[in-house]
């Protein structure tokens, strides 16, 4: 290995049969190897082979079934208790301008009120990072499939970061998580909020009904969490 002028490394006059090992340490703590010969170089992950996929680290899975019902009460659908895999708790100057946090939210929705909609609220250490009122469309049957698609892009850090909200709600009128349905509505996200990236503490996304009523049911059967660094 040689240094150029700029002290960049660079490797030469590698053959077939050369192998040089080099262990990595990733943005989240974990490691690596990587091995490189001259005309190949693949990277194997030592740690946990799944928290990985096409730049996306996968930092929570949950287990536990939440439902916001029949209330106007302001309740979270973390509960992180018994995750499948993983936290909620984001470590100071983790991000960078241009990182993501993404939200993956599926379950079932039912709204025989068409004037109830449904506000949904990102916290970071329990300081509000955006807000997201979602329009509900009059839905006529009960267990509809429901899916929250939330990218938090990172457009600048420190105590007065700032956020762009991005993603959408949909459901499906008529079709439950393994039917199939009368018609797909979506609503488009697109809001700013804050971000502190300088102190630690725990992701959270709450739920909120605008009225209160029995037939007014949201069960998240499958809440994700990813970073994209």
């Amino acid at each position: 290995m040689t240094l150029e002028n700029n002290n960049n490394p660079y490797i030469e006059n590698l053959t077939n049969d050369t192998i040089l090992p080099i262990t990595i340490e990733n943005v989240d703590g974990s490691t690596g190897s990587l091995s490189v010969t001259n005309d190949d170089m693949h990277y194997t992950d030592t740690s946990d082979y799944k928290h990985q996929l096409n730049g996306w680290y996968r930092t929570y899975e949950q287990s536990v079934e939440t439902s916001v019902t029949n209330t106007t009460v302001e309740t979270t659908i973390i509960d992180d208790t018994t995750p499948y895999y993983g936290s909620i708790n984001v470590s100071a100057n983790t991000f960078r301008v241009g990182s993501i946090i993404r939200f993956v939210v599926r379950g079932e929705i039912d709204n025989f009120s068409a004037a109830h909609d449904i506000t949904f609220r990102l916290y970071h250490n329990s300081t509000l990072m955006g807000t997201i009122t979602w329009d509900l469309p009059d839905i006529t049957s009960t267990n509809d499939y429901f899916r929250l698609y939330i990218e938090v892009l990172v457009t600048s850090i420190g105590a007065g970061g700032t956020v762009r909200i991005l993603g959408e709600a949909r459901c499906r009128d008529g079709g439950g998580m393994h039917a199939s349905g009368n018609g797909v509505e979506i609503q488009l996200i697109d809001t700013t909020g804050s971000y502190n990236t300088t102190v630690a503490g725990d992701l959270d996304l709450t739920a909120q009904w605008s009225g209160a009523n029995a037939a007014n049911i949201l069960t998240i059967k499958s809440l994700q969490v990813n970073n994209l660094m």
